[in-house]
């Protein structure tokens, strides 16, 4: 079995990845973490072409920082994880993931990051769970 934890650094995608671990650990399933930052380059058309990539990179930067001490977590605890990191909408980078490694569950928290991103992307546990082509588990 292949599990598929979206991670955005919030408290309850630490908790989806808990859920991962224990499923994982009592169904001898492969887990996957995946984080999809958007695209800031396109909001931020009235920005300079070089602050709006320095914005990216740093965004990117953090995206692997969080993906690297997740993988580190989850080795301490016994599992071994792979990560994949994507830029885009959320909810489409999840489920595009999800069907390249053959994922036979997606795991999300109820609630990622708040503020205006929510304003901007919607709810992404809820667009997963209505598109995905597999069962989606979402996490309180």
């Amino acid at each position: 079995m292949k599990l598929l934890v979206a991670h955005d650094g919030s408290p309850q995608a630490g908790k989806a990845l808990d859920m991962a671990a224990t499923l994982a650990k009592n169904l001898q399933a492969e887990i996957t973490v995946v984080t999809v930052t958007p695209d800031l380059t396109y909001p931020l058309d009235e920005l300079p072409p070089e602050l709006a990539q320095r914005l990216n990179d740093t965004v990117a930067g953090e995206t692997q920082a969080l993906l690297r001490a997740v993988a580190k977590q989850m080795e301490e605890a016994g599992h071994t994880v792979k990560t994949v990191s994507r830029t885009g909408r959320p909810a489409d980078g999840i489920i595009a993931v999800a069907k390249e490694i053959g994922a036979d569950m997606i795991l999300v928290g109820s609630t990622g990051k708040q503020g205006a991103s929510r304003l901007l992307l919607g709810s992404v546990s809820g667009s997963v769970a209505q598109h995905a082509p597999v069962s989606v588990l979402v996490v309180r």
